[in-house]
């Protein structure tokens, strides 16, 4: 499951049943949620067309786009119509994971082929793939400077990897094979989770960090951009859309950079 860019809505994966044990009867489900209410609102497709689970979704950083990975590979959805927008084509492998970058310009793929996959997110067009684990690869992101990409195996490390050369940086191996992964909101970190019930920190030494990649968000008063590291908000005018800047809380001073649109009423 995921949180849109404007924290309104949660977009879930999974499978459904139309009846209990009804295994031959089951279907792919990518639902939307209104996170204030927890009412259900939309469910994608309606059946979006996948006879297979559903492993993963994420929201685009301008909340329009959402992607989702299943056996049948990667998709992308219109999050206000709830139509299929795009699919990649040719990829015949299962995907596990699917993760936007924070500029919302590429899309990256994790699956059972036990490597990575980079797309262009507006033609999904493949661009690179990245090899080097040895089982499936169960959970993959960016870093929240967009420089840096993440992925957890079953092959017991945690990688890292250059976003723009695509190229492995640092492998860490580990005591089980790993089920999950996330990174730090603003500092050079990822938290993975193993197959043994262990929750690992780990923190990325020796990684240039760049601004982090923030979105401005419009509720209804004007767009305002929330600092990941002291969670306070600060306004922008039209024209700081696109720019870098500092967070001008006293004692903060983390470097961002606001991406070139934003999210909710003009």
């Amino acid at each position: 499951c995921a949180y849109s860019p404007d924290g309104r809505r949660i977009v879930s994966a999974g499978w459904n049943h139309d009846k209990p044990r009804a295994l031959h009867r089951r279907t792919a489900s990518l639902e939307v949620w209104d996170a204030e209410r927890g009412t259900h609102i939309a469910t994608m497709g309606p059946r979006i067309g996948e006879r297979h689970w559903v492993q993963a979704c994420g929201y685009s950083p301008d909340g329009r786009w959402i992607a989702s990975a299943s056996r049948q590979g990667l998709k992308v959805w219109d999050a206000r119509r709830g139509t299929e927008a795009g699919a990649t084509a040719g990829y015949t492998g299962s995907m596990t994971a699917c993760a936007y970058s924070p500029d919302g310009r590429r899309i990256v793929t994790a699956g059972l082929d036990h490597a990575l996959q980079l797309w262009d997110a507006g033609n999904l067009a493949e661009i690179a793939t990245l090899a080097g684990h040895a089982e499936q690869v169960s959970a993959c992101g960016y870093g929240p400077d967009g420089r840096w990409i993440f992925s957890a195996s079953r092959d017991c490390t945690l990688k890292v990897w250059d976003a723009e050369r695509c190229t492995e940086i640092a492998t860490l191996p580990l005591s089980s094979g790993l089920w999950s992964a996330a990174a730090h909101p603003w500092l050079a970190r990822v938290a993975c989770g193993d197959e043994s019930g262990f929750l690992w920190e780990v923190e990325l030494r020796g990684i240039e960090s760049g601004p982090i990649i923030v979105t401005a968000v419009n509720r209804g008063h004007g767009p305002t951009i929330r600092c990941p590291g002291c969670q306070q908000e600060h306004p922008v005018s039209p024209g700081g859309l696109d720019s870098a800047r500092t967070c001008p809380t006293p004692g903060c001073g983390l470097s961002l950079r606001v991406n070139p649109f934003g999210v909710g009423p003009r």
